[in-house]
Parts: C-alpha cells; sequence; structure tokens
C-alpha cells in the first residue's frame, strides 16, 4: 500500500459463513478523509465483511477502531456509560468535558438504566476517542434519535478532517450525509 492509502482491497473474495456457500467479491480502496457506506439487503454479508475486515486489519499497523452493533438491550456491562466509554478507548482519561455525542449529563447513568440510544452514545465515544486512521462502524446510528444522528455526522465529519477514513454499515438515507463512496453487497 502506497502512504496515502488506508486501505486496499482488490477483488478480495470472502467466504461467508453457514450453509448458503455464499462468497464476496470486494474491492474498495480508502485514503486519509474517506467516507465509505457500505449498503445491502439483510443477509448480505455487511457484518461479515466488517468482521473479517477488522480481523485482518489486526495483523496489520494500521490504527483501526471496530464497533460492532452493541447497543441492545441483552448487552449487559455492570457500571455507568463513563465506565463504557473509557473501556472502548485505549485513550482512557480523554474524554473531553465538551464532547457533544457523549454529554457529561449522562456518564454517571447505571448502563441498566441507560436507554439504547443513551449506550449508543457511550459506545460511540470511546471508539471516537482514539481517533484511529481507519474506522469500522456496523449500524452506529441505529439507536440514536435524530439529533444524536446529526452529532454523530458531525462528529465524523471531524474525524475525516484529521485524516481518518470511516467505513460504516448504513440503512438510512444518503441524502444530505457528506460526501461519501458506496459499497454495495
Amino acid at each position: 500500500m502506497k502512504n496515502s492509502t488506508l486501505l486496499s482491497l482488490s477483488e478480495e473474495r470472502i467466504a461467508l459463513p453457514g450453509a448458503s456457500g455464499k462468497v464476496l467479491n470486494v474491492s474498495l480502496e480508502l485514503v486519509p478523509g474517506d467516507l465509505c457506506l457500505v449498503r445491502g439487503a439483510n443477509g448480505a454479508g455487511k457484518s461479515t465483511f466488517l468482521k473479517w475486515l477488522y480481523k485482518r486489519l489486526q495483523e496489520s499497523s494500521t490504527s483501526n477502531s471496530y464497533l460492532a452493533q452493541g447497543a441492545d438491550e441483552d448487552f449487559v456491562i455492570p457500571g455507568q456509560l463513563l465506565d463504557v466509554a473509557y473501556y472502548m478507548s485505549s485513550n482512557n482519561r480523554g474524554l473531553a468535558e465538551s464532547n457533544a455525542l457523549f454529554p457529561k449529563k449522562l456518564w454517571h447513568t447505571p448502563w441498566n438504566k441507560a436507554s439504547l440510544g443513551e449506550r449508543q452514545r457511550a459506545l460511540l465515544a470511546g471508539v471516537l476517542l482514539d481517533a484511529p486512521k481507519l474506522l469500522l462502524l456496523d449500524e452506529p446510528t441505529s439507536a440514536l434519535d435524530s439529533e444524536g444522528e446529526k452529532i454523530f455526522w458531525n462528529e465524523i465529519q471531524n474525524l475525516r478532517d484529521l485524516g481518518s477514513a470511516v467505513l460504516l454499515v448504513y440503512h438510512g438515507a444518503s441524502e444530505g450525509l457528506p460526501e461519501h463512496k458506496e459499497l454495495v453487497l
């Protein structure tokens, strides 16, 4: 890879687990500042692709972070939302007091008392805190309200401005989103 290329896949064949025998054939290049939306029907392999890519990237020297779908009600973490944000980040004490995505008023909310949107905000804040060069997100806005989604996209743009590339599974409408690529599986 060139120094400016953060990710380069050329006709990568990715076998989906299960009896389907389906194989994805993926070509994609991401450079600093890129945003790429991964789209496709349910069961197309979007989440599987992100998991495969994250495992592959663990072998490289690229700074990357991955957040799976994780704010559901069955996901139990003892402690407060602030603990979760710190756990998700390797930058344990860098959480800015002015973080719009995860405002201070939510910090001491117990995980088991938080809404799905509040949980999602804590998870995202922790991952975004590291400002990885390559960020992989699986449906990061699924539990956010419209205000939270607007703040999320602002945070993503800030990361892009710093030179990060973002690859995310997204099911919403693309109108009004920042300039982006699309990968359809």
